[in-house]
């Protein structure tokens, strides 16, 4: 026992001092890669000597000729990046030994490193993809099991103990595994069974699964199996009632499902990257032609207008995709109920998946200028606005802030809901005065003046929130003698 056991710690070792020194290689690889092929190219007609140690920072002549070549080498970059991103979760999973159902191992054993790199790649794939259509064959190749007319956006989910039914619909940011970490072990009880025509709304946590025909809300702990089907809400879970869906929102004409398709997997997943790479491409190629070399004496200031030079693209890049073509396409004047397949859910999708992509050149969160950017992505923002958070309001043209609101880390204000395939946008308000806790979430919701939503806690869809204190999911008001220094 004692031979297995030590076979087992330097086995276990040698897995983590692999993949310690794998790691790091495989996010630069592709730079690596384009790199190589560009200096094969240039290698042949340049010679050894097109450095003359007069200047510095040269370029070899063919590239100064032919600055298209950083075009390539951005875009080159972006397209393999992004395929290592969807690859490897594949062949990490396919190729590892599959992690089992009763799993119950240190952190340091090796299975749970297995376990550990199949979660965190699979996830981030599925982040990447998004709304795909393709994200449900995407789980199949990963190694998850999924009915057919199933459809979802990007989950938390360890491939090898996910078994999902048909006609299931699945929102963005649920968590599918019964994964635990705790006291230095990895746990892994239970197969996550999602049975038929399951729905799973935004942030819920499905642990061993739910029956046939279960509704899901939002931010809802499932920790084990329900006895029987019905919609949940709240943590704990709570039952609640709900009308029937209605019948045909998920019929589209053949080209309607074509562009959805194409827009979601091939523009949705590959186009915006590679715009994205083109403008850091345009950005290397003004500053070559603006300062083809640096002289002696001048290159630092040379080297900081270069630097302003990426800034200023920075800026104007953000400004032009995801603030200028972003409202043009996205914005208040849109139907406020849309079936699943209209053009108004792929523009939805187009831009979640532009503003993920072309960040915000500037970290405005926490000061004056947030409110400034909030306004220019469509947030009608009052004044005095606060939130040390990037992604205060989900659905911005529709979000409706007061004077003095004030809004914690990890809070949100959610405008849309997505159920039984049709999409329904607010506006919805939030008054003056309003104070959103740690990890709240008004939903969906009306905020009169004077609202304070306590740490945790998340409203019912519809729900008019009056004056006061409230808590809980679904929120709820609290005593009136509730002392808010203590509680908030």
């Amino acid at each position: 026992e004692d031979t297995a056991a030590r076979r087992l710690v330097l086995w276990s070792l040698l897995f983590f001092a692999v993949w310690s020194a794998a790691s790091p290689l495989s996010t630069t690889l592709p730079l690596f890669l384009v790199l190589w092929l560009m200096r094969s190219v240039t290698q042949s007609q340049d010679g050894e000597h097109w450095h003359d140690g007069r200047s510095l920072d040269t370029l070899p002549p063919l590239i100064m000729d032919h600055l298209w070549l950083f075009l390539m080498l951005a875009v080159g970059f972006a397209v393999l990046r992004l395929l290592q991103l969807l690859l490897l979760p594949v062949i990490a999973c396919r190729l590892l030994p599959k992690v089992r159902a009763g799993l119950d191992v240190p952190l340091w054993h090796w299975r749970a490193q297995v376990a550990s790199i199949k979660l965190r790649w699979a996830t981030a794939a599925s982040l990447e993809l998004a709304d795909a259509s393709i994200q449900a064959s995407y789980f199949r190749l990963l190694g998850a099991r999924v009915g057919r007319g199933s459809s979802m956006s990007e989950q938390t989910l360890l491939p090898d103990t996910l078994s999902i039914g048909k006609n299931c619909f699945f929102a963005s940011g649920n968590t599918m595994t019964s994964v635990v970490v705790d006291q230095g072990r990895m746990r892994v009880p239970h197969v996550t069974h999602i049975k038929d025509g399951c729905f799973l709304g935004n942030e819920n946590h499905i642990a061993e699964g739910i029956q046939e025909n279960t509704f899901v809300g939002l931010r809802t702990w499932v920790p084990t199996m329900p006895e029987d089907g019905g919609s949940l809400f709240g943590n704990p879970a709570m039952k609640f009632g709900r009308p029937p869906a209605a019948e045909g929102t998920a019929i589209g004409t053949v080209p309607q499902k074509v562009w959805h398709h194409f827009s979601t997997s091939i523009i949705d997943v590959f186009f915006w990257r590679i715009l994205h790479s083109c403008f850091t491409g345009v950005a290397l190629i003004v500053g070559r032609l603006v300062f083809p070399e640096y002289s002696g004496q001048w290159w630092p200031l040379e080297f900081v207008a270069e630097v302003a030079i990426f800034a200023a693209l920075s800026v104007l890049t953000w400004l032009l995709v995801p603030v200028g073509f972003s409202n043009l396409i996205y914005n208040d004047r849109m139907p406020l109920s849309a079936p699943y397949y209209s053009t108004v859910i792929t523009r939805w999708f187009n831009v979640n998946k532009i503003r993920r992509v072309f960040t915000k050149p500037l970290r405005t969160s926490g000061s004056f200028w947030d409110a400034t950017m909030l306004r220019l992505i469509g947030v009608h923002v009052g004044k005095r606005f606060f939130s040390p958070n990037d992604d205060v309001m989900i659905d911005p043209p529709f979000g409706r802030l007061g004077d003095d609101v004030t809004v914690d880390y990890d809070g949100q204000v959610r405008q849309h809901s997505f159920e039984d395939d049709v999409l329904k946008w607010g506006p919805f308000r939030v008054g003056n005065n309003a104070n959103i806790g740690q990890a709240a979430m008004v939903a969906m919701s009306e905020c009169a003046d004077d609202v304070s939503l306590l740490r945790g806690s998340v409203t019912w869809k519809g729900q008019v929130l009056e004056a006061g204190v409230y808590e809980g999911a679904p929120a709820a008001p609290v005593d009136e003698d509730f002392n808010f220094a203590n509680g908030a």
